[in-house]
């Protein structure tokens, strides 16, 4: 990264304790004005400083969010120093994407069948192909997107296009990445409003076994299956609070479960209708191919669970719709 222009103001750029994300700005002259920036991978925006220094914001061209900032004076009161930290950037240099930038997102599925998309609220199909009972768990992880539960062995099966997939792990998003068509909406902790999406939705995702190629370059994944509940605001769900529990507050670590298994049954409305499509994983490389199974009903979970995935995210883990399924359509 370095330093594209300055206005009123001048320094230089080196990074400051990388392994928490700390990034350092030397300021060699002036005090007030904007230092602009530009990365490797062609991105830029702008840091402004306000009332000689006292202020500092980012600008609104800025592509990773709110920065927090940290200024250092010499003993004159003379602004020579100041540091930012950003964690999302230090996650995108990780993972090679993040929530919230997706026209940086690598894409290799087909465009014209992906997800999520919005659902028919009513008239799907019933009851759902598959089963599922208590199953041992290999962990919980905190993979920095989600908190994803892996089976050790097949947590369940669904059936679809005469083959059946075996339930590997499941994992959460927040807001849903479905929408129901006719849904009031979920309004978060900011009052934020989100017309047609749910508080959260889990996703089950099962598998055939016969891929073979690498997940991170494959176009297509006809060996995947997903089965998608919303998860509406409302009551304490123990289920979820067994897993809340056992779930890393830190990117990058897991933990073996406190008990034995886990049904995904458990997790699964009453209601077995449901709404079924192919379209994609809603996460890079967003490979198409895949079978989808959206629930007709949600269950619930507490306000404190909700808030509970959403303040270790820290920011929306869900992808923007794509595109509308009809009442009693398959795509």
């Amino acid at each position: 990264m370095a330093k594209e222009a300055a206005h009123g103001i001048a320094g230089h750029y080196v990074r400051d304790q990388p392994e928490n994300d700390w990034h350092k700005v030397t300021i060699e002259e002036g005090s007030g004005g904007t230092l602009r920036w530009s990365n490797v991978a062609g991105r830029s925006w702008s840091l402004e400083f306000l009332n000689n220094g006292d202020e500092l914001r980012s600008t609104k061209d800025c592509p990773y969010g709110e920065q927090k900032l940290e200024i250092q004076r010499d003993g004159a009161g003379k602004l020579v120093s100041l540091r930012f930290n950003n964690e999302v950037y230090r996650r995108e240099e990780k993972h090679g994407w993040e929530y919230g930038h997706e026209e940086h997102w690598p894409f290799l599925g087909d465009p014209k069948v992906q997800s999520p998309v919005e659902v028919p609220k009513k008239g799907g199909k019933s009851p759902l192909p598959g089963s599922y009972s208590k199953m041992n768990v290999a962990n919980v992880e905190n993979n920095g997107h989600t908190f994803q539960v892996n089976y050790k062995d097949a947590g369940g099966e669904v059936d679809a296009g005469q083959q059946t997939y075996k339930l590997v792990q499941f994992h959460f998003h927040s807001p849903s990445e479905h929408t129901q068509t006719g849904y009031a909406g979920w309004t978060d902790e900011q009052g934020k409003q989100y017309p047609g999406h749910y508080a959260m939705e889990v996703h089950f995702v099962h598998t055939n076994g016969t891929f073979k190629g690498d997940p991170q370059t494959a176009a297509r994944r006809q060996d995947l299956a997903v089965v998608g509940v919303f998860i509406r605001e409302g009551a304490h769900n123990p289920e979820l609070e067994a897993i809340w529990k056992e779930s890393p507050d830190q990117e990058g670590k897991d933990t073996s479960l406190a008990f034995d298994g886990i049904n995904a049954s458990k997790l699964m409305p009453a209601n077995s209708n449901y709404q079924t499509y192919q379209g994609s994983l809603t996460t890079p490389p967003l490979s198409s191919g895949v079978n989808w199974f959206v629930m007709d009903e949600p269950i619930e979970a507490s306000p404190q669970q909700i808030e509970k995935f959403r303040s270790v995210m820290k920011r929306n883990t869900n992808r923007s719709i794509r595109g509308r399924l009809s009442s009693g359509a398959q795509r």
